[in-house]
């Protein structure tokens, strides 16, 4: 039977250069998937490079120790309204703050125009007993798999066979990533975590874990690592085939068609975004270009939309139900955008020399 691998780099977005390496480990190397940390500065840095390489699977990297929250949550944050890194304020945190940040977390990630293909997080804050309900309830809402954890009550959610954190620290080598390929028995799904990254000023500055991102890139683009595994038989996959392998999938034709929703609203939304930028700029047909590419995956939404309504006679789960409550005020939402972006553009345009 095969062996299947996902190799997923953590922290997508923390920084340029960690963009840039996840990127090339993925173009040159054996990384298939990254986690995208919605609340740092190179997010939307990283989003865009997600949508220019959609062979990429991309997740979402819940982030509740590093940088600063999207919300006011007075409960997760220190005196200068960061979250602390070594997580102290989770024991103490108030739910309604937990969930509140991490639904504005996912809500950014959709509003990039994309579609989480899983969940984990930061230094492995899911697995907290205070972070974990609220993690579970998404993942059950989006019909999305997490990365194992380990809690003291058991869960239905999908996750892969096996996870190896132990690519990590000092010392990295090709043989010490192929002993853990190594470990995986036939028909089992592992995933390999993994950090490749170029060092910039924002990650030099922020994070004890430099140099070794370096020599991991180095590690994940060896070409002998490349050849070894495909002499192995391991066949390095995405989330997104993980989905396949369960069987009928995690989601149902109602719910594809709605993230499909979501994703032509998030571009919709994006592209308005772009307009009024390029609009900033005296890049006026630019701006209406964008302004019309806003306009036609709305379009697209609106279709999906009303095709939607039209099975509603047929009855729908309440998953199905959430979904769509969610996705119909995400895309109205991308409408207010567009209309706002069409009348700065006019405006630009009356008072530009």
């Amino acid at each position: 039977m095969p062996r299947y691998c996902i190799v997923n780099a953590d922290d997508f977005g923390y920084s340029k250069g960690v963009n840039y390496g996840i990127l090339e480990a993925f173009q040159h190397g054996v990384v298939t998937s990254a986690t995208l940390m919605t609340n740092m500065p190179a997010a939307e840095h990283a989003a865009r490079l997600a949508k220019d390489h959609p062979e990429l699977g991309v997740g979402i990297h819940f982030v509740l120790t590093c940088g600063r929250p999207l919300t006011d949550v007075p409960t997760l944050v220190n005196e200068h309204g960061e979250f602390p890194r070594r997580g102290e304020a989770l024991d103490s945190a108030e739910r309604s703050d937990i969930e509140r940040e991490l639904r504005a977390q996912l809500e950014r990630f959709f509003s990039f125009g994309l579609t989480p293909t899983h969940m984990d997080s930061h230094h492995h804050v899911h697995e907290h007993p205070n972070v974990f309900p609220v993690i579970e309830q998404l993942a059950e809402c989006y019909r999305l798999p997490i990365r194992p954890v380990r809690t003291a009550r058991p869960h239905r959610l999908a996750t892969v066979d096996v996870f190896f954190p132990d690519f990590y620290g000092d010392g990295l080598t090709k043989d010490r990533f192929l002993a853990l390929i190594d470990r995986i028995d036939d028909g089992q799904t592992a995933e390999v975590m993994c950090h490749p990254a170029y060092i910039d000023v924002p990650l030099a500055q922020g994070s004890s874990y430099c140099q070794q991102r370096v020599e991991e890139l180095a590690v994940l683009t060896d070409p002998a690592l490349v050849e070894e595994l495909a002499e192995r038989g391991v066949q390095l996959i995405t989330y997104r085939e993980f989905y396949k392998l369960l069987g009928e999938g995690l989601m149902q034709t109602q719910e594809q068609t709605i993230f499909q929703l979501i994703l032509h609203g998030g571009n919709g939304r994006s592209y308005a975004m772009e307009a009024i930028a390029a609009a900033k700029q005296g890049e006026f047909a630019e701006a209406h270009r964008l302004l019309e590419r806003a306009g036609a995956e709305l379009q697209a939404a609106h279709e999906l939309q009303t095709a939607l309504l039209q099975q509603e006679a047929g009855g729908q789960s309440t998953v199905v139900t959430l979904l769509m409550v969610h996705a119909q005020d995400h895309l109205m939402t991308a409408m207010t955008v567009k209309e706002l972006a069409s009348e700065f553009i006019e405006l630009y345009e009356r008072i530009t020399p």
